[in-house]
């Protein structure tokens, strides 16, 4: 087995190993998109566990800025970990990883974090890699109770809208810790990934004033991944966009569950986790739960930072 770079394995058979090891469909021409748009993505894109001349295993890493009560740093985050299903098992996934995490140290990064299910075998590995659970990922869902507040208007977003939505998450997330730092241009980098799509994305209006936005799917169910304003209540704004059908609703890690159980939805954990890695073996995971504010309410990760 070698390991390569993206640069250096047959791209067509990089796009067959997403498709069967990811049910992700994601074309050359997008990718070569994503390179040139996303500031987070490191120069090699990605790392390949190649047999035979083919790639049979991938993991991807981004370098994302965050904000800890140290001040602000670089972490790393692996994502679109997998393989075909003829070399699953055989140990490419974790000498990948511990390759990745061997470029993340030489970039300057202390931590890495990823997110996965927890009923998946990729948790396991997680674990055995030395990662622990940080956040798991609550959703409130159900029937919202009460009326659509006047004067609130949702529309399907352009791309003039960037810069507002840009000032709603820099104050949404002014005070926090965590994921709080993101390109101007953050929800054309998603879009380009194509697992946001533009039609997913909402504005948020009050009095006339764009004050925000929302990843949501407006059917019924509604499904709202994440939505950011900075005027109006966060309730108010999720029966605007659930227009009368049920709703569910990923929640932030610094959300209160109380008004959304009082508004008559459930909250509970899904089966999402946040996990982080010490990459340096110095720091315990209390000890990085405290840099990070996750048990003083400080701690934000929201759905577009969430791989």
């Amino acid at each position: 087995m070698e390991i390569l770079p993206y640069d250096e394995v047959d791209p067509d058979a990089v796009v067959w190993l997403n498709r069967l090891g990811l049910g992700y469909e994601f074309p050359t021409s997008s990718l070569r998109k994503v390179r040139r748009v996303d500031p987070r993505l490191a120069k090699e894109f990605a790392w390949y566990a190649v047999e035979g001349g083919r790639p049979v295993s991938q993991v991807g890493y981004l370098l994302y800025p965050v904000r800890t009560a140290e001040g602000r740093e670089i972490v790393g985050v692996p994502e679109a970990v997998c393989s075909l299903p003829g070399a699953s098992g055989r140990g490419h996934a974790r000498a990948l990883m511990e390759h990745v995490h061997s470029r993340l140290r030489e970039h300057g990064a202390r931590f890495s974090f990823l997110t996965t299910s927890r009923f998946r075998g990729a948790y396991r590995l997680y674990r055995s890699l030395g990662y622990e659970d940080l956040v798991r990922i609550r959703v409130a869902y159900g029937r919202l109770r009460g009326a659509v507040v006047p004067g609130l208007r949702v529309r399907k977003a352009v791309g003039r809208d960037a810069a507002a939505f840009h000032r709603a998450f820099a104050a949404h997330t002014r005070d926090a810790l965590g994921f709080t730092e993101r390109p101007r241009n953050f929800v054309a980098i998603r879009t380009a990934w194509e697992d946001v799509k533009p039609g997913e994305i909402w504005t948020l209006s009050s009095r006339g004033h764009v004050v925000g936005y929302a990843w949501c799917e407006r059917k019924n169910p509604t499904h709202v991944r994440e939505f950011v304003a900075t005027d109006g209540n966060p309730l108010a704004w999720a029966r605007t966009l659930a227009a009368g059908h049920d709703v569910s609703i990923v929640l932030s890690p610094r959300a209160a569950p109380g008004p959304y159980q009082t508004a008559g939805l459930r909250v509970a954990e899904s089966w999402s986790v946040l996990m982080v890695k010490d990459l340096l073996a110095r720091t315990k995971t209390q000890e990085i739960r405290v840099l990070f504010g996750v048990d003083a309410g400080r701690f934000e990760s929201l759905a577009f930072d969430l791989w």
